[in-house]
């Protein structure tokens, strides 16, 4: 397949964010007396919209309202967000494929201008074509964007490819009719990302090498 645009996740697939996330929710999880979360189980049950992952932790969001603890939440994650650190490889990669010519854009399910601002601090800013965010803090998810992008960069369905860390990522790329490929490095295990039925990779290297496989 000849691809003209790559459509980036950026929590997860680019932006190694999986500890502070887990880190700003224990702080929540322990003043509620709620067991705290590791990696293993946190990549088991994170999903999108996120109100379902925080059910799931235990957390009373009737009592408790979401939209409250949403925005403790993202108070928590942004005290720590200066000092995540992009994926390994993310910058190289992000630099061939834009000199090998294909189109980036960033889809996030992040607050547009704190993402704006945090891949302006990378300097990588310069590399996308477009980045979309969402309007608000709740990570509902981002399938309402899909439109925004395809009219700012109209190609037919099959030259488009969204590569996610989560089955949220290919759902929106099943409804956009575009093609996806999954990193299994951020948010959701391997095997969840396998009920996909997209190619799953273990990282950004690899997924890099199959990119690289395309040119020959």
């Amino acid at each position: 397949m000849v691809y003209k645009i790559i459509i980036w996740d950026w929590n997860g697939t680019l932006l190694n964010d999986v500890s502070a996330c887990i880190r700003s929710m224990n702080i929540m999880l322990s003043t509620r007396g709620l067991p705290l979360l590791n990696e293993q189980l946190y990549r088991q049950i994170f999903t999108f919209p996120v109100k379902e992952y925080y059910e799931q932790l235990g957390f009373d969001v009737i009592n408790d309202p979401f939209e409250e603890i949403g925005l403790e939440f993202i108070r928590h994650f942004r005290d720590s967000l200066p000092l995540i650190p992009l994926q390994e490889g993310a910058k190289n990669l992000i630099a061939k494929v834009k000199a090998d010519g294909y189109k980036q854009v960033i889809l996030s399910a992040m607050e547009h201008e704190s993402l704006v601002k945090n891949i302006c601090h990378f300097n990588i800013d310069h590399c996308f074509d477009s980045i979309f965010g969402i309007d608000n803090d709740y990570g509902g998810g981002k399938s309402h964007l899909i439109q925004k992008i395809t009219v700012k960069h109209p190609f037919a369905p099959d030259e488009y490819l969204m590569i996610g860390d989560t089955l949220h990522d290919a759902e929106v790329a099943a409804q956009a009719g575009w093609n996806c490929i999954l990193t299994a490095s951020g948010h959701q295990s391997f095997n969840r990302l396998l009920k996909a039925g997209v190619p799953v990779f273990q990282d950004l290297n690899e997924i890099g090498l199959w990119l690289n496989s395309l040119q020959d």
